[in-house]
């Protein structure tokens, strides 16, 4: 079972993350919902583009969170990057930061904020909240048939048993071997088929188009290396080597329309 901490955050507002300007702590999100308290940035990255937090908080994000323990650095942030002044309806311009002093981080009554769960309004810097948010436990078996499953140690499977016959295996594998179709008769039509088209007019062009296609390049060039490679290796059966060529030009055939 996961050990249980309660670990404080404070609440700022997400429009105060400044864009293109590097964090100085982790910056969390609060997952209402599961009760889990995730990171959103971690620290040394860069803040994201305001457009994007605010589109984020028309979906319902309320807050962010960083640790009470780095209150001291993320004041430290706001004073360096300061606030633009606000615009004719008193709101800071897109990108900007809300106004922040020493005093704005200081501690709001814990009691007032539910342990593990976030506030129902929008906490402004100048209002934050300390939140304890503990994590969960891990959860065990949800059924007594499960906790009992559980509770028992495992056992290593049971070593199958050797087969032992006095038969030889001719006799084993009568009736299981089939014979293979006789596919001799077919192999040579094939081949006469490739030899008569080969001998037409047109062979050599239509030879160097699939050479000089890109598109069966890749193909081609895998028919010559095992051709080769298996000449290299004293194999120079006719039959062999065409099906090594046909099955090398066709490994991709996918690459091209047939």
């Amino acid at each position: 079972m996961a050990k249980i901490t309660n670990e404080k955050y404070v609440t700022i507002n997400p429009l105060s993350l400044v864009k293109d300007r590097t964090l100085p702590c982790d910056v969390f999100i609060l997952l209402s919902v599961a009760g889990r308290i995730i990171i959103f940035r971690p620290k040394g990255s860069v803040a994201d583009d305001p457009e994007k937090v605010k589109r984020m908080m028309k979906r319902g994000l309320q807050n962010l969170y960083i640790r009470e323990t780095d209150v001291d650095a993320f004041n430290a942030y706001l004073q360096e990057n300061p606030s633009p002044k606000p615009d004719a309806e008193g709101e800071a311009e897109p990108g900007s930061i809300v106004p922040a002093s020493a005093t704005d981080l200081a501690h709001a009554d814990v009691s007032a904020v539910a342990p593990g769960v976030a506030g129902t309004n929008p906490s402004p810097l100048d209002q934050p909240a300390v939140v304890s948010i503990p994590v969960a436990p891990a959860r065990g078996p949800s059924t007594p048939e499960a906790r009992v499953a559980a509770s028992e140690p495992a056992k290593a499977p049971e070593p199958d048993k050797a087969f032992v016959s006095d038969k030889p295996p001719e006799q084993l594998m009568a009736g299981l071997l089939v014979p293979a179709p006789d596919d001799a008769p077919a192999r040579e039509e094939a081949k006469k088929m490739i030899t008569d088209l080969l001998k037409a007019s047109s062979a050599n062009a239509a030879m160097a188009e699939i050479i000089e296609n890109p598109d069966t390049e890749h193909a081609t060039s895998v028919a010559i290396y095992t051709t080769l490679f298996a000449m290299g290796l004293n194999k120079n059966s006719q039959a062999l080597l065409s099906d090594l060529i046909v099955a090398s030009l066709l490994h991709d055939v996918g690459l091209t329309q047939v």
